[in-house]
């Protein structure tokens, strides 16, 4: 399966928008075959279609390990931030598949929006509480190397944003 095709009527844009981890296809195919659903591979590659088509392009669906036993599909778009990623879903080693059926198109979607809400608060919060608190406002535009609170809050990274927001909390 090819994750990154050009297609030449296109402009040269990407065929897609969301990725699938190329260890989370991998893992899926060789169970689809583990399990003698061979048959189904159709349906399978039709499902990646629907969901490389959704989001963005920088989301990327990938197979996380937990100290469980259990894998995660989670959905991480750094283009948005690198502080968040969004779980899709849980599964049992062997039980993939199922799971992997059960994320929609639209999933994703709403994953996106999510992860883009969460830093918008911190962010929003983060502005909000150096207007109002002086100790704040100088932690900000210190880090942010502005005197101008918005101005500082773009310079700084996600992972610095919610460190000062959640001080800004105390």
């Amino acid at each position: 399966m090819q994750i990154n095709k050009i297609t030449p009527n296109h402009n040269n844009k990407p065929a897609f928008s969301a990725k699938l981890n190329g260890k989370l296809t991998f893992d899926i195919s060789k169970e689809l075959y583990a399990r003698k659903f061979g048959k189904y591979n159709q349906i399978y590659a039709a499902h990646c279609k629907k969901l490389e088509k959704a989001g963005s392009e920088h989301s990327e669906l990938y197979l996380a390990k937990y100290a469980d036993g259990t894998m995660g599909f989670n959905l991480k778009n750094p283009a948005i931030t690198t502080a968040y990623e969004i779980p899709m879903g849980k599964a049992k080693p062997g039980h993939l598949l199922e799971t992997f059926f059960n994320i929609k198109a639209e999933d994703i979607v709403k994953a996106e929006e999510t992860i883009k809400s969460l830093i918008g608060e911190k962010i929003n919060g983060l502005i909000n509480a150096a207007k109002k608190n002086k100790d704040v406002y100088n932690k900000v535009t210190t880090a942010g190397k502005d005197k101008n609170i918005e101005k500082a809050v773009k310079n700084l990274d996600d992972n610095t944003i919610i460190d000062l927001y959640y001080s800004a909390k105390k």
